[in-house]
């Protein structure tokens, strides 16, 4: 009797690539996941927000801290699919939000971001945009009693830069960084980027950290 194995498609190759090689190449092999997306992340969002069957199917990991990196990591793993089967990586980008601890709330943190960038990407909220270096979302979120931020900003992440890439093209990896009300203020009266060079300078780097002192 002859065993038949299905071919997998472009799209499982990708996916697999990512989570199974690009990811713990990138982020160690420490991780935690996956946690998807679940149909209560979008409920915020009203009748906008209502999510694509697919989009359920993406999720967030979580990576511990290692010897050259010290903070908790999460990581989407979803935006970068071809899901049109079109030889191109989705969105061109995965999300990140690095903090101090381990903590579900950034789990929680990064779903709503994911959420958001696919529901502006696929125009739910008028002409459509993916969030992009520079990009600021106003959206206080707590982090139990360590306090809460105003929002967060999009950076190009110094440790992650150069990305990854895949048989369909190169995937930038994104920094979700959180700011207070004051910081956002001040990259709207100056430049987001003014506001990433601050917190460089003061160690902070691309950590959300709503316990550390303004530097606005």
């Amino acid at each position: 009797m002859k065993s038949f194995w299905r071919r997998k498609s472009r799209l499982e190759r990708v996916w697999e690539e990512r989570e199974e090689t690009r990811y713990p190449a990138l982020f160690g092999a420490d991780g935690e996941g996956v946690f998807p997306l679940g149909p209560e992340t979008f409920a915020p969002f009203g009748e906008a927000g209502t999510p694509d069957p697919r989009w359920l199917t993406i999720g967030v990991f979580r990576f511990a801290p290692t010897p050259d990196r010290p903070t908790w990591l999460v990581v989407s793993s979803g935006l970068s699919n071809d899901w049109a089967d079109e030889g191109e990586p989705g969105l061109g980008h995965e999300l990140i939000v690095e903090t101090p601890w381990r903590d579900d709330d950034a789990i929680r943190l990064l779903h709503g971001l994911v959420a958001y960038d696919l529901l502006i990407a696929h125009g739910c909220f008028g002409e459509p945009r993916v969030l992009e270096v520079g990009s600021r979302v106003n959206a206080p979120f707590q982090f139990g009693e360590r306090g809460g931020i105003a929002g967060v900003f999009v950076a190009q992440g110094r440790r992650f830069s150069a990305g990854f890439r895949t048989e369909v093209g190169p995937v930038a990896l994104l920094s979700c960084v959180g700011a207070g009300q004051d910081e956002l203020d001040f990259a709207r009266a100056n430049r987001t980027a003014d506001l990433h060079e601050r917190l460089v300078a003061a160690g902070v780097d691309e950590v959300t950290d709503p316990e550390r002192p303004s530097v606005a």
